[in-house]
């Protein structure tokens, strides 16, 4: 069942307060649709993004994976510049069903910068956007 607005900000406010302050790490492409990463601390060991297309979600769980990766320029690039990222906040922005995902990478000469990574939660429209610090696409899934 797809999720609504009003279900996604009560969601969005439960995995600020569990997830926020954490590290994202091992980036592991499952399936041609479903990511997971590694988060640092206790309680919840794995964030999943599954990009389903008719029920888009992100979900935390307290299982952690270890499994071979598939490939795909997408994931390739999202792996690169996530690896053990930070997370600054979880928003919905607007009243829509889009989820953002504020973070904190450390770059190739070792500088701080601010990515977002953008979850459409739209059945059979869903887009997964990584955004640099000025908001600009860096890498597109949709």
């Amino acid at each position: 069942m797809p999720i609504l607005s009003k279900q996604l900000h009560e969601y969005v406010t439960f995995l600020d307060s569990k997830i926020k302050g954490r590290h994202l790490s091992r980036c592991l492409l499952f399936a041609h649709n479903t990511i997971f990463f590694h988060l640092s601390g206790e309680e919840y060991h794995r964030l999943s993004l599954v990009l389903d297309d008719s029920n888009p979600r992100i979900y935390p769980s307290i299982n952690d994976i270890s499994l071979k990766s598939e490939e795909s320029p997408f994931f390739l690039a999202l792996k690169k510049d996530l690896a053990n990222s930070y997370i600054n906040s979880f928003s919905q922005l607007g009243d829509d069903r889009i989820l953002a995902i504020s973070l904190t990478i450390i770059n190739s000469v070792y500088k701080e910068e601010g990515r977002t990574l953008i979850f459409e939660l739209h059945p059979h429209h869903f887009n997964l956007l990584l955004l640099d610090e000025n908001n600009k696409i860096f890498a597109l899934y949709h």
